[in-house]
């Protein structure tokens, strides 16, 4: 008996205004196959492990940060490994926001909200620091389903490459 898992994620390297980073795409499995999720964030975090050059990990995680189903730690492990949230990071006193996830599946009920964060923007870098964070959903002004283009809002985020700060001048030696 084979396992097909269709999720997975890609990377590509860019360079911008003098700027090298990688950019990684993640969908990973469900909550429902908790095990295989967890297994493909150890993958993609191994293999990013290994990169020198700030990264930016965007994508659905499938993974609630605050663990309401019980059966993932995958936002913890990308944490772990040194990344942070950009949502969370732009908004830390609403790190319960910033739902990106919840439209019924043929998204034809308006009643229905969003209930969960499961699309994040992750960041690892001393240059990157994220300035705004929002989330969006596209209506599509019908009156017929779908009325929504995805199960999913999208989320957008601002990040900036400044320098790191410079360590504080040293009066020593000066005679003051």
């Amino acid at each position: 008996v084979g396992l097909k898992v269709l999720r997975g994620w890609c990377s590509v390297d860019l360079w911008m205004r003098g700027e090298q980073f990688r950019f990684v795409n993640a969908h990973l499995e469900e909550e429902t196959a908790a095990p295989i999720q967890m297994l493909q964030a150890r993958q993609l975090l191994a293999m990013l492990g290994k990169c020198k050059t700030p990264v930016l990990l965007a994508g659905d995680f499938n993974a609630d940060p605050l663990h309401r189903t019980g059966v993932t730690q995958t936002y913890d492990l990308i944490i772990a490994a040194g990344f942070k949230d950009a949502w969370a990071v732009v908004h830390p006193a609403e790190f319960a926001g910033g739902l990106t996830w919840g439209h019924d599946e043929f998204l034809a009920d308006p009643g229905v909200g969003f209930v969960w964060r499961l699309d994040y923007l992750f960041y690892r870098g001393a240059k990157l620091h994220p300035v705004q964070a929002d989330v969006f959903d596209l209506e599509l002004e019908r009156s017929a389903p779908p009325l929504w283009a995805s199960d999913h809002a999208g989320l957008g985020a601002s990040l900036l490459f400044q320098p790191p700060p410079a360590p504080p001048k040293s009066n020593k030696g000066h005679g003051k």
